[in-house]
């Protein structure tokens, strides 16, 4: 028998401001589903990994999308994480290749959890906040615990005064102004923000 088991899908960053970005990916993943099922003959779905993109800009509108695709169609579509965290070349967009295969290694993991062994591979991904007071608690989906702080990196946000003790961690008002972060702790599947003052009052 023959058939593709997922589709790999490392984007460059030309989509980075793209607010439709979720609803065309979804669009390629269903285009795929209809025209190569017709050529192989399989009746299993093929699944889509996809990386975020990294390097254009922070809070980007197709990071986000490629997370909240995976969220939006758990069957279909899988983020497998940021880039970040892998070497980047001098033009600082694309990855080395010491990059590349990390980043292929991580393909492999989730092709193997979730097509080979059929399991529900999910990336670290937040699954519910909570707050109280100055207190605010993220819970996270730990595909591989425990939940760790990495020492490879600088310390970010060491130039922002309030964010400073963050570990990354960014807290701002409902007006969008930044809220001083004391501290930050891990706690099982969750991280707990202790701030300066309640950043709802």
């Amino acid at each position: 028998s023959f058939g593709l088991g997922a589709i790999i899908v490392t984007h460059g960053e030309t989509d980075a401001g793209n607010a439709h970005y979720e609803s065309e990916l979804y669009r390629l993943w269903s285009d795929y589903n209809t025209d190569l099922p017709a050529i192989t003959g399989q009746t299993q779905k093929i699944l889509m990994i996809v990386s975020q993109q990294n390097s254009c800009a922070d809070h980007s509108a197709s990071a986000l999308a490629v997370w909240k695709i995976g969220v939006d169609h758990p069957a279909d579509v899988v983020c497998s994480g940021p880039k970040y965290q892998y070497p980047y070349a001098e033009d600082g967009v694309h990855l080395t290749a010491g990059g590349y295969r990390l980043l292929g290694e991580k393909y492999g993991q989730i092709y193997f959890e979730r097509v080979i062994l059929g399991k529900n591979w999910e990336p670290l991904e937040p699954t519910a906040v909570d707050r109280k007071g100055a207190v605010i608690t993220i819970h996270f989906h730990v595909p591989v615990p425990p939940l760790v702080w990495s020492t490879d990196f600088p310390a970010p946000h060491q130039a922002i005064k309030a964010w400073r003790n963050g570990k990354g961690f960014e807290v701002r008002t409902s007006g969008g102004e930044k809220v001083a972060i004391t501290s930050v702790a891990i706690s099982g599947d969750a991280v707990t923000i202790t701030c300066a003052l309640d950043p709802g009052s």
